[in-house]
């Protein structure tokens, strides 16, 4: 009788002790799932947020803000038509000296369809590309690297041509290499891969 209450007692507490485990394993499995869970969530989150940034850096990239501007329509035409808005969109640095609406009514009818015609996509590309260069160039260092280097500065544009600045009394004076004079009409838009300088010309390279 004694010995029946033992190997009873030893049954219990095996039983006992199973049960424990299998509640330990239970709540250790739910505590890993928590976790996971938890990460992916903090993951998510953060590609989400990544996201978000990226997506502003494009509406307020060189590109974003040429599509809100009311002046800016015949240059976003050229710039899709080469297929250069998504890369005005990207990363980077840039300076881009944007004719506007009025500086592009100045080219010929027949000159302008002819650029903006599929056929002469290498052409427009190299005009639009005239028109970018490097880094970020505000009017002010524009002004003060004219006046460093005696009355005139040059530099070279993302198709390694070259524009000329001066200076006409107060205005920048751009250069091309047609003979085409341009003045800055609206400077130092800020963009988040660069600045946009509106000039009144579209600036042509001689080849």
């Amino acid at each position: 009788m004694k010995l029946n209450k033992i190997f009873a007692m030893a049954m219990l507490l095996t039983f006992a002790v199973s049960f424990t485990s299998c509640k330990n394993d239970k709540k250790e499995d739910k505590t890993e799932m928590n976790v996971e869970d938890n990460a992916a969530a903090k993951e998510a989150d953060a590609k989400a947020a990544e996201e978000a940034k990226m997506e502003k850096a494009r509406k307020n990239s060189i590109a974003g803000l040429a599509m809100e501007s009311k002046d800016l329509d015949t240059l976003v035409i050229a710039l899709k038509a080469a297929n250069l808005d998504k890369m005005m969109m990207e990363k980077g640095e840039y300076t881009v000296f944007a004719p506007t609406n009025h500086a592009f009514s100045k080219v010929k009818k027949k000159d302008l369809n002819a650029l903006l015609n599929p056929d002469n996509k290498e052409m427009l590309t190299k005009v639009l590309q005239y028109h970018v260069v490097p880094g970020v160039m505000t009017s002010g260092a524009i002004a003060d690297s004219i006046k460093a280097n005696g009355g005139k500065y040059s530099v070279k544009t993302s198709n390694c041509e070259e524009l000329t600045f001066k200076m006409d009394g107060q205005q920048i004076e751009i250069n091309d290499e047609t003979n085409i004079k341009a003045q800055i009409v609206q400077g130092n838009i800020k963009a988040s891969n660069g600045i946009i300088q509106k000039v009144n010309k579209v600036l042509m390279d001689h080849k």
